[in-house]
């Protein structure tokens, strides 16, 4: 796999990046991690998770739209199927996982 323009190889190197800088945040900087922390909260922590990749899966996607405009003057969806589906499926998941939370409280 090389790294073209629209391989996945990116996307996974700035997850990668991403996940990599939180864990080295909240390692090195404790007061964070009590920040971060909902102790007597009634909360889906893996949910909360999901929402954050899914959240990054939209940068991801808004990234890749602007790439296209830098290189071709047009804000476009782009060519490759990954990033193009990426910011959809993120916002669909997200809003069902929304639902999910908000089902419960009613």
């Amino acid at each position: 796999m090389s790294l073209a323009n629209d391989s996945v190889l990116w996307a996974l190197m700035a997850y990668a990046l991403a996940i990599a800088t939180s864990g080295l945040l909240l390692r090195y900087f404790p007061a964070l991690q009590r920040l971060l922390s909902h102790p007597g909260q009634s909360r889906y922590a893996s949910v909360d998770g999901l929402r954050g990749y899914l959240a990054f899966g939209v940068f991801v996607h808004h990234m890749a739209i602007i790439w296209v405009f830098l290189h071709t003057g047009v804000f476009d969806v782009p060519k490759s199927k990954f990033y193009a589906q990426i910011g959809l499926a993120s916002v669909a998941l997200f809003f069902m996982i929304t639902g999910f939370l908000f089902w419960g409280r009613l």
